[in-house]
């Protein structure tokens, strides 16, 4: 896993390779290599502050995030998707998806093929001004989140 991490990263330009969804229940979903699109239930260790960045979403993203993931569950990884950052020759596979694909997808956001770590921390704030903001965890936690000032003109 440390290769596939150091190998995503490197393909988005970035630190993220891999994304996931935590709804309020702290079920998680996303496109894992070992099952494809799924919705988790971690262990609380999983969200090791010290290996995650976290990001706040709009709530009501989360109700047709989580059918989405509900809707697709079972539907196979797309292994050559990150790849297509690098070698762009390789097209889109319509019945499977990668991590940030299908997160993107479950949010409802265009063209989610395209979509990497990179892209959701540079977009995030103009698709979501004021509620997307990195936070220490995904429930409350006792790491500081960052302080967002925010106009709503």
């Amino acid at each position: 896993m440390a290769l596939a991490h150091k190998l995503g990263a490197k393909l988005d330009h970035t630190r993220w390779s891999h994304g996931e969804l935590i709804f309020s229940d702290r079920i998680t979903g996303s496109a894992w290599m070992d099952g494809g699109v799924q919705l988790r239930r971690m262990p609380p260790e999983h969200y090791a502050a010290d290996r995650w960045d976290f990001f706040d979403l709009p709530d009501h993203l989360e109700a047709p995030a989580r059918r989405w993931f509900a809707d697709n569950a079972g539907a196979r990884y797309d292994v050559l998707g990150p790849a297509r950052f690098a070698l762009g020759v390789l097209s889109q596979t319509a019945d499977r998806w990668y991590c940030h694909e299908a997160t993107a997808e479950a949010l409802g956001l265009p063209d989610s093929w395209r979509w990497t770590g990179g892209l959701f921390v540079a977009m995030g704030p103009r698709l979501w001004p004021c509620a997307f903001k990195r936070v220490g965890g995904p429930w409350p936690t006792p790491w500081p989140s960052e302080i967002v000032r925010c106009s709503r003109d």
